[in-house]
């Protein structure tokens, strides 16, 4: 009897241990869920291991590649000969020999800005080397965009060549607009570099020399590319094959305006631009950015490769679009941020009755 309760006593407690094992291997496995998902998070986290490591690398090689550059604009000195004065053909040799930059890319002349893996980086005729920034000297004002009426135009000062690429960011403001220019220039023939309003209603017809594409316009913003080099026209990543005749190197020899189309007279449309990029043998030559003067309130457009100001060249003023503050150094001002459901921010505002006051 006595061997019998013994046995029993024996059963449950191996029952109790088995459920005891089983309770406890179910907390250690809900341990390691919360283990596995902390250590996702600060593995691949927006602030994770892998994030800072990425960022790190690409840090470390922006920075190289503008110590590369350095190297390569002093090493083209004239040094030898007791001058600093830089020396464009060995300047075009020593270039070459960085990574990620465009191989066919040719220099004429300083300043210049030269991209590297996407990063932009300007020579000054002195020889110094910085990061492009886009930031604007003093007394100017940034802005996302500026808009022509029909009576508004800026003259680039630059006629196109064999070796020509032009980028613009533009928006067509007015689409029922016939035969009105918005880039380029043109001969009254065929010569033709342009970006302009179609004689049909509601179409575009941006073209190199003998030729020009055709498409539906609209008031969104894109980007056209016209580039002579290739001789193609290609809009918001998509190659326009010509509609009429073919694309030539059949350009006149007048400057291109922006807002317009120089001709006689001048065909002048209502348009607004974010940006004008002009590259000749590879390298911007000319960076247009919209802005306004603080001293005049004069709007037009800031080339940041040369440091020069463009003011309207035609009537009346051009529309401002909304003003881009420069951030200290350090800061990158970004489109927006995303909220994930557990991030805020502190205004360190408090409401007292219908108004607002500091802590």
């Amino acid at each position: 009897m006595n061997n019998t309760k013994v046995k029993i006593k024996k059963v449950k407690s191996i029952q109790d241990s088995k459920g005891i094992t089983l309770i406890a291997l179910i907390i250690t496995i809900i341990i390691l869920i919360i283990l596995a998902g902390v250590t996702l998070n600060v593995l691949t986290g927006e602030n994770g291991i892998i994030n800072r490591a990425v960022k790190a690398k690409e840090d470390t090689e922006n920075k190289g590649a503008e110590e590369l550059l350095k190297i390569a604009v002093m090493s083209s000195m004239n040094i030898e000969e007791g001058s600093s004065e830089i020396s464009i053909d060995k300047l075009n040799k020593n270039i070459k020999e960085i990574n990620g930059i465009d191989e066919n890319i040719v220099i004429n002349k300083l300043p210049v800005i030269i991209t590297i893996r996407d990063k932009k980086y300007k020579v000054e005729e002195n020889g110094q080397v910085f990061i492009l920034n886009m930031i604007l000297p003093t007394g100017y004002v940034k802005l996302d965009y500026i808009e022509g009426t029909g009576t508004q135009y800026i003259d680039t000062g630059l006629t196109p060549t064999e070796n020509t690429q032009v980028y613009l960011t533009y928006k067509n403001t007015n689409i029922s607009e016939v035969n009105k220019g918005m880039f380029g220039n043109w001969n009254g023939s065929s010569a033709r570099f342009q970006l302009f309003k179609s004689t049909v209603r509601e179409y575009e017809t941006p073209g190199l020399g003998d030729g020009y594409a055709r498409y539906k316009s609209d008031e969104n913003w894109h980007t056209i590319i016209l580039d002579a080099v290739h001789l193609s026209v290609t809009r918001d990543g998509n190659n326009m094959s010509a509609y009429a005749g073919s694309y030539t190197k059949n350009f006149c020899d007048t400057s291109c305006y922006i807002f317009a189309r120089n001709q006689s007279p001048v065909s002048a449309s209502s348009c607004a631009f974010k940006n004008v990029i002009w590259k000749e043998n590879g390298v911007i030559i000319k960076y247009f950015i919209p802005c306004y003067r603080k001293t005049d309130d004069a709007v037009g457009m800031f080339d940041i490769v040369n440091n020069v100001f463009y003011e309207n060249k035609g009537t009346g003023k051009f529309k401002k679009g909304t003003e881009i503050v420069n951030l200290p150094e350090g800061y990158t001002q970004l489109e927006y941020i995303e909220s994930t459901g557990t991030q805020y921010i502190d205004t360190g505002l408090k409401t007292s009755g219908t108004k607002l006051s500091y802590e």
